[in-house]
């Protein structure tokens, strides 16, 4: 199957901090690579708390758009839009909507304009669906999480295979160990630590101790420090 190659950029300034409403010359400029769909975007316009616009000269585009911690991702036909927050800035304003926020100043160098070949587009288009359902369940929509993490999981992305698990460990143990099982089997050795927990609460050490080695491999380091503490403990038993 033939994809377009897919963009992910970062936010650069042309002059000070911006913050919405401001004049033409402090709009922000976009560094990179750009194809026809995109154009070079110079103004951000947040209509709602799911939707922004973006204009140039030729077109207008709605995009969603996500916030995790202090980055928000806008979903484009082409790529993902990230965009930087400043430290000590807020997001959302007092009636939800994204409002007069100020984005921190990036040099040329710390400017990233990746060209994404059909597998990397893949595992780009894998990442989008797992930060949705990042959001999804910081808003507290657990069932929307779930639908995107699995969905991401089924795909192979380890780390929504881990999330699903730890999001489904109360109500579906058994869901939860398969995604920790294909997580840990993707390299996330954190999910590898999980089931070695599972695998001592079911009175399994010897397969605890191998999940848990496994996990330092991947490197969790809480997983080797809890491998060295059950060795010292086993090998002081025997004694």
């Amino acid at each position: 199957m033939n994809y377009p190659r897919a963009l992910a950029f970062v936010l650069v300034f042309t002059g000070q901090f911006y913050s919405f409403g401001q004049t033409a010359k402090e709009i922000p400029t976009l560094c990179g690579v750009y194809t026809a769909q995109t154009g070079l975007f110079k103004k951000l316009e947040f209509i709602d708390t799911k939707e922004v616009k973006l204009q140039n000269q030729y077109t207008r585009v709605k995009a969603p758009y996500w916030l995790l911690e202090n980055t928000l991702y806008i979903e484009l036909a082409t790529g993902m839009l990230k965009l930087h927050l400043e430290n000590g800035e807020t997001l959302i304003g007092k009636n939800g909507i994204v409002s007069n926020t100020r984005f921190s100043k990036a040099s040329q160098e710390k400017c990233e304009a990746l060209v994404l070949n059909e597998e990397e587009y893949e595992e780009h288009l894998l990442e989008i669906t797992y930060l949705k359902g990042e959001m999804a369940q910081k808003s507290n929509l657990k069932g929307l999480a779930t639908m995107f993490w699995k969905e991401a999981c089924e795909k192979g992305h380890a780390k929504s295979c881990y999330r699903l698990g730890l999001l489904k460990a109360q109500e579906d143990r058994e869901l939860a160990k398969e995604a920790f099982q294909k997580s840990c089997e993707g390299g996330y050795g954190e999910a590898c630590a999980e089931l070695a927990r599972l695998e001592e609460k079911a009175g399994n050490k010897e397969m605890a101790q191998q999940l848990y080695q496994k996990a330092c491999e991947y490197g969790y380091t809480v997983a080797c420090m809890v491998q060295y503490l059950n060795s010292t403990k086993e090998s002081n038993a025997k004694k």
